[in-house]
């Protein structure tokens, strides 16, 4: 069967990717369409080769890193091995894996890629994005917090508001950013859980779909929410989210020390020197940017004290909590 190469931009960036699969094909750009060039880098490589049958597509991958790359496997039949001196991954998928579209983006085909590009040019962080209207630059803030910190919902109750939407729980701070620290996010789609229909009533008639993880989440296209966005901002605050019942809204320093061990767990410690890089991203960061913890029980309550501490930001609209 005929090899076909296109040409992606995930997260802004090119990638150039083969298979025979038109399976692929359609799953990278059901991941990927929205995105068009944002930096002028050298293209990434990707080989996706694709064998005859298969059973039901495996629920689990395991990762390892090893200095110049990484590895995915799921079985004998499905895995990756990604090298990133080369700036390449091959994939190897049986057809049944390509079959089910979801679960190829999410364990294999975005999987892969973002590890390419985070090694040339990111240090990952696991926080929303979002940025208040009316504030001179940098003004990003990123809500950062645990799995149930409420990161995605309270980036789009501030997006309901006014503010400018960048990415809903992965930002990718840029390693070679020319002025402010900077990230890029998927400010093209927003992903909450279920139960969030109980807080925005615009959410009720959304269908939730299963993410390649065996989540349930609206994904929804931000073309069609009322909020405006932009898949980058330069960053001028961190704000550690903390869920408290019993107390008010409220804003409080946060240790530099403590936050270096938040934003660092996720760092690619198995490669010293990409780590070092991802380090001093976020050492700059950490010293221009406001760091801070946010304890809150109601969104709306957590917008409030935000904007409070952003004097020139206007108000408008609602958050419901």
């Amino acid at each position: 069967m005929k090899t076909h190469l296109r040409s992606y931009f995930p997260l802004g960036y090119p990638v150039a990717l083969s298979s025979d699969s038109e399976a692929v094909h359609g799953a990278a750009s059901e991941a990927w369409h929205s995105w068009r060039p944002l930096f002028d880098v050298e293209p990434f490589a990707v080989d996706v080769r694709v064998t005859a049958g298969g059973s039901s597509a495996p629920r689990a991958t395991s990762f390892s890193g090893i200095p110049s790359g990484f590895r995915f496997v799921a079985d004998e039949t499905n895995f990756a091995v990604g090298d990133f001196q080369r700036r390449s991954a091959i994939l190897h998928l049986d057809e049944d894996t390509v079959r089910d579209s979801a679960y190829l983006r999410y364990h294999f085909l975005e999987a892969a890629v973002t590890q390419l590009i985070s090694a040339s040019h990111h240090a990952p962080i696991h926080a929303a994005c979002v940025s208040p209207p009316g504030e001179a630059k940098p003004a990003g803030v990123l809500l950062c917090g645990d799995s149930g910190a409420g990161k995605s919902s309270l980036a789009y109750a501030c997006a309901r508001r006014g503010w400018t939407y960048t990415s809903d729980d992965a930002s990718f701070l840029l390693r070679d950013a020319v002025g402010p620290p900077s990230v890029v996010g998927d400010a093209h789609r927003m992903r909450m859980r279920p139960e969030s229909a109980r807080m925005f009533p615009e959410l009720s008639q959304r269908r939730a779909t299963e993410r390649g993880n065996g989540d349930w989440r609206f994904q929804i296209p931000c073309h069609e929410l009322p909020i405006g966005t932009s898949p980058t901002a330069a960053i001028g605050r961190a704000v550690l989210l903390r869920r408290d019942e019993t107390s008010p809204a409220r804003l409080e320093p946060w240790r530099r020390e403590a936050a270096e061990s938040w934003f660092g767990s996720v760092f690619y410690h198995w490669a010293p020197e990409i780590a070092e890089e991802q380090r001093r991203a976020l050492a700059s960061l950490l010293e221009s940017a406001t760091i801070q913890v946010l304890t809150y029980s109601r969104y709306e309550h957590a917008i409030e004290a935000l904007e409070r501490s952003f004097p020139g930001t206007a108000r408008s609209g609602g958050a419901s909590g």
